[in-house]
């Protein structure tokens, strides 16, 4: 369900897959996270967070591609 519906500190999770192609090279990557707008495409601002962040997102963690 989208945002609009959402409490005041509700939490919300999500499952994502995520497929990295077969050429990626290895090295570590963070993983961000953030909300958009399907009306405008435009991502929410985050107004606070523990979390890292960039550009309107959230570093939720880090994917490791190996050789």
């Amino acid at each position: 369900y989208g945002v609009s519906r959402w409490a005041p500190g509700e939490r919300v999770r999500q499952r994502v897959w995520v497929t990295v192609p077969p050429d990626t090279p290895p090295g570590v990557y963070p993983l961000r996270a953030g909300v958009w707008l399907p009306s405008t495409g435009r991502r929410l601002q985050i107004l606070a967070s523990d979390l890292p962040q960039a550009r309107r997102a959230v570093t939720v963690g880090t994917l490791v591609v190996v050789p």
